[in-house]
């Protein structure tokens, strides 16, 4: 990869991509959400979706999932940027069963042709699960770096960008120095921001050192602890500032939303337009519109 891969990547893979808005698949109450449900994000001015499958067990019924909300995302008229791609034991790409690992590994293949086919230029992965023990630790993150070494060459052939999200707790990639070996330091792999799962370093911290790797990111609010998915402005998250570090680290990609409707500490809910005009809110106090 390029020797600063988030600016060369976004300059040819994602031209139009500076700060567009969007939301997950998660956001809807409802997990099968319909054309209507996407039009209403439209209608709010969001032009971004991500398709994030629901775990399903038989491998054809994800994939039947993936078809149908992209063709709803597209005829509601938004762009379909990234696939989060399954994780959990049969998709842990540090797991120390070399045939559940395969056979993980193969799925994920298909999904990135997926991609490819659908002209889905992002495509999100896992670490690996949560609960990493400390003894198992150095051994799984050499198995990890290898699987997402393979899956990012894998992707790149076919035109797809793999990005390692940061992870909270235990899993794997809970810090910027762990992110940056999995990814060999954007040379494998580029990097999904998450900072909602953020509990050993701040966002400076961690921007600082990963930012010219990041090309999209899922973004939440939390108490500062523990990942929340709390709606924006319902927590400790400092939006107008955590705005001003991407802008500083000259971050051009997508801004996604990755949590529920309903998804306050007070299980309040927001419609779409209303969340917008929160985002809005943020954005305008940093002049990033």
């Amino acid at each position: 990869m390029e020797a600063n891969p988030s600016a060369a990547a976004q300059s040819v893979m994602f031209p139009t991509m500076r700060h567009g808005l969007g939301v997950n698949s998660w956001f809807f109450k409802n997990t099968n959400p319909s054309v209507a449900d996407w039009q209403s994000i439209a209608s709010a001015g969001f032009t971004e979706a991500e398709i994030v499958p629901p775990n399903l067990a038989k491998t054809k019924d994800m994939f039947t999932y993936l078809e149908e909300m992209y063709g709803r995302m597209v005829e509601a008229g938004l762009r379909v940027g990234s696939l989060h791609l399954p994780w959990g034991r049969s998709f842990d790409v540090s797991n120390t069963n070399f045939i559940l690992r395969a056979r993980g590994m193969a799925i994920l293949k298909r999904m990135l042709d997926f991609c490819e086919t659908k002209g889905i230029p992002i495509a999100v992965i896992h670490g690996s699960m949560d609960g990493i023990a400390d003894e198992e630790r150095c051994k799984r993150m050499g198995i990890a770096y290898n699987s997402i070494k393979e899956l990012g060459a894998y992707a790149k052939q076919h035109g797809v960008a793999l990005a390692v999200e940061n992870l909270p707790r235990r899993a794997l990639g809970n810090c910027s120095a762990e992110i940056l070996q999995l990814t060999g330091y954007g040379k494998n792999a580029y990097i999904c921001f998450d900072n909602n799962h953020l509990a050993h370093e701040s966002a400076l911290s961690f921007l600082r050192s990963t930012a010219p790797y990041v090309v999209t990111t899922h973004l939440s609010d939390y108490d500062g602890e523990n990942e929340k998915h709390w709606r924006i402005g319902t927590g400790a998250v400092d939006w107008p500032l955590l705005f001003d570090y991407f802008e500083d680290f000259h971050y051009n990609g997508r801004y996604i939303f990755e949590f529920k409707e309903c998804s306050a500490p007070d299980k309040s809910c927001v419609t779409p337009k209303q969340l917008m005009h929160i985002i809005n809110g943020y954005l305008q106090q940093r002049s990033l519109l």
